[in-house]
C-alpha cells in the first residue's frame, strides 16, 4: 500500500510540475530538463507516467529520442503517457514503434497506438 501512495505521490509532483513550466521560459527550460530527464528515463522511479507529459512540454526537439525509447518500454503507465506524448507532438519517427505496438497483447494500447498512427498519417 505504501508503494502505491509512493506512486500517486510522484505522479501528482509530475503534474504539478507540468503546471508550472512555462515553455516560453529558457529559465524553466534550463531548470527542468535534466532532472526531468534523468526520472523520466530512470527505470526504478515509479511514478513517472507523471513527469513524461512535464518533460514534453520542454518541447518536442530535446525529447524525441527519449520518448523514442520509452516506446519500448513494459512499464504500462510509462507507456501510455509516452504514446500520447508522440501523439500530441507528432513525432514521426515513433512509426516503426507504433506499428509494433499493433501487436500488444492489450487491445487498449493496440487501440491508441493506431489512433496516434492515424494522426501521424
Amino acid at each position: 500500500m505504501d508503494e502505491l501512495y509512493t506512486i500517486d505521490v510522484r505522479q501528482m509532483i509530475g503534474f504539478t510540475i507540468y503546471e508550472l513550466i512555462k515553455p516560453i521560459l529558457k529559465s524553466h527550460y534550463e531548470k527542468y530538463y535534466q532532472r526531468l530527464k534523468s526520472i523520466v528515463t530512470n527505470k526504478h522511479y515509479r511514478g513517472r507516467s507523471g513527469m513524461v507529459k512535464a518533460f514534453v512540454k520542454l518541447g518536442k526537439k530535446e525529447t524525441v529520442s527519449d520518448l523514442l525509447k520509452l516506446l519500448e518500454e513494459a512499464d504500462l503507465d510509462v507507456l501510455d503517457s509516452t504514446i500520447k506524448a508522440v501523439s500530441k507532438l507528432k513525432i514521426k519517427e515513433a512509426k516503426p514503434s507504433l506499428q509494433e505496438l499493433l501487436k500488444h497483447e492489450d487491445s487498449y494500447f493496440r487501440d491508441i497506438a493506431q489512433k496516434t498512427l492515424n494522426k501521424l498519417g
